[in-house]
């Protein structure tokens, strides 16, 4: 099998995650080619890490991510595909017009990774997603939420294109995790810490958490890992705040996991979200998970984790109050998160993909 991913970076993030993940399976169980191609091909973590893998093949087209040029790159690659696997807005739109005008014979599938995006409130987007996901074999939803959410944008009559897998993470390389001093980070014992792990964008809603902290005792501290456009304004938020000395900003970490065992508690505030990884990730630690109810999201935590109303900062500190007032509940709440967490190993995932692939 020649199987080639498209995407449109390794930077951080979910879908770049399970890219990552999936792919690191696939080179232990799948003879054949191999192929990643990145659209705009910076250097990474994610990248990085792949790269330790020598039969996997990394191509960086290392241009502007709506170069006209990336046209007729993916020509020339894929040309040989027996399987393309997309994710990510825009090469979603390259390789589906790539495939159409290069009459490529190779079974196209493309994951969806959210249940909402800017092309959903557009008419002509409406009109121009419905053509361009016409050219795909099969649309792989990551959550029940994922899939309605994208059946009310191209119409009901995609029912039987569209398919469900369920994200995962590797949980081994969890487990194998090793919790970290807390006086890297300045804190200590008695320190409660909560810790956020995601881009810093708008739909990931920082501010609440910060405007939740600002209201909750002065030994709790707060972690974040992530970069991205909003950071300098959460920075001067928890200034404002006047809770900036109880504030990290780590930036990017590849051992998320070690910061996850030495946390107290996980939160994923996002406004919307396609599944939520990091939730998994977290309830593989064996820490309580607080969730915004979000769909997709609510869907991994509900009835394990803890959900509350996204935007609430009152909300989501009575929560974490509760969490750290009641050690019962802090307990039974861990050990669901962990029970739930074993439903998402990788490994059950990357062979869902390869059954589509082969079918």
């Amino acid at each position: 099998m020649k199987l080639y991913h498209v995407i449109n970076s390794l930077r951080f993030g979910g879908a770049e995650n399970l890219v990552v993940d999936l792919l690191v399976q696939f080179n232990a169980t799948v003879e054949g080619k191999i192929v990643i191609i990145l659209l705009d091909g910076v250097e990474t973590p994610l990248k990085r890490k792949l790269s330790e893998h020598k039969n996997i093949n990394i191509v960086s087209l290392g241009t502007s991510l709506y170069s006209p040029n990336i046209f007729i790159q993916l020509i020339k690659l894929l040309k040989d595909a027996d399987v393309i696997h997309v994710h990510l807005f825009p090469a979603l739109y390259w390789v589906s017009l790539t495939h159409f005008f290069s009459c490529n014979k190779a079974k196209l599938i493309f994951t969806e990774h959210s249940t909402e995006n800017n092309r959903r409130n557009k008419l002509i987007f409406k009109i121009l997603d419905r053509i361009i996901y016409n050219q795909f074999y099969k649309i792989v939803c990551i959550s029940n939420s994922t899939q309605s959410n994208l059946l009310k944008h191209i119409g009901l009559g995609y029912e039987n294109v569209c398919t469900i897998i369920n994200n995962g993470v590797n949980l081994k390389q969890i487990d194998d995790s090793i919790a970290l001093n807390r006086t890297e980070i300045a804190c200590n014992k008695n320190d409660i810490i909560l810790l956020q792990v995601a881009s810093f964008r708008a739909a990931k809603d920082q501010p609440t958490v910060l405007k939740a902290l600002s209201k909750l005792p002065q030994n709790v501290k707060l972690v974040f890992i992530g970069e991205g456009p909003s950071l300098k304004s959460c920075q001067s938020l928890a200034a404002k705040l006047n809770i900036e000395k109880r504030v990290h900003f780590l930036g990017i970490k590849s051992n998320v996991g070690d910061y996850m065992k030495m946390s107290d508690i996980i939160v994923v505030s996002s406004n919307y979200e396609g599944f939520g990884i990091v939730a998994v990730e977290g309830m593989a630690c064996r820490k309580p998970v607080i969730a915004s109810n979000v769909p997709g999201l609510s869907e991994v935590v509900i009835n394990h984790g803890v959900l509350f109303e996204k935007g609430n900062s009152e909300e989501l500190k009575n929560k974490i109050v509760q969490l750290i007032n009641n050690q019962l509940l802090y307990e039974q709440i861990s050990d669901k998160c962990f029970l739930r967490s074993r439903a998402f190993n990788i490994k059950l995932v990357a062979q869902s993909y390869l059954n589509l692939y082969k079918k």
